[in-house]
């Protein structure tokens, strides 16, 4: 029996880059080349910066995807631009270890870098974040970032702050940002779900 693919754990297989975006109206149609493209079918889901998109055209080395306007205005796929590079997952199986956490692919929130600095052989990055979103936020927790699966070392006021492993650094598009650009936020579905069920006090 055919394993069911539903969701994420935040863990790069491949950086994407941009070949080409094509605007229909109000949507834009961005093509990616890959190496995971051969692994892709119509009608397949993909994060691309930790955003869940739908393939509409393949081949053996580069793929498609339409992203609507909500999507366009709700991430920082909109800033996206041809020989860009973007943080590539396929969706994982029911019988896959979680390396990562869970990730869905639906970005909460489009936070602002405010500090990229190398400590020793980590990377210290700061995420600068609506103040009213700080509920989300717990010190060890995990949060993904551009669909990468991180974990929160310090909370601020408005922001957070997570470390970049080496590794990380050089296999995600981490590489490619700085100060000021805009990163895709999923927080903890798990903490989100527990966070609603007190507020609506089933718990």
């Amino acid at each position: 029996m055919k394993a069911i693919q539903f969701m994420f754990k935040g863990i790069i297989e491949d950086l994407g880059k941009v070949s080409s975006i094509i605007s229909k109206n109000e949507n834009r149609l961005i093509t990616i080349e890959s190496k995971l493209a051969s692994n892709l079918n119509i009608g397949s889901s993909i994060a691309v910066n930790g955003v869940c998109l739908t393939v509409i055209k393949r081949d053996n080395q580069k793929f498609s995807c339409e992203i609507i306007k909500e999507t366009l205005k709700n991430t920082n796929l909109r800033n996206l631009k041809v020989g860009a590079y973007c943080n590539l997952e396929l969706p994982m199986k029911l019988e896959e270890r979680i390396d990562g956490h869970i990730i869905l692919g639906h970005v909460d929130e489009v936070g602002r870098i405010l500090r990229f600095l190398k400590k020793g052989e980590n990377y210290h990055l700061e995420i600068k974040i609506k103040k009213e979103n700080k509920i989300y936020l717990v010190k060890k927790g995990s949060i993904a970032l551009d669909g990468i699966s991180l974990t929160i070392q310090d909370i601020f006021e408005e922001s957070f702050l997570v470390y970049i492993i080496p590794f990380t650094y050089a296999n995600t598009n981490l590489k490619y940002r700085k100060i000021n650009d805009e990163i895709n936020i999923e927080y903890d579905y798990l903490g989100k779900y527990v966070i609603k069920s007190i507020e609506k006090k089933e718990i």
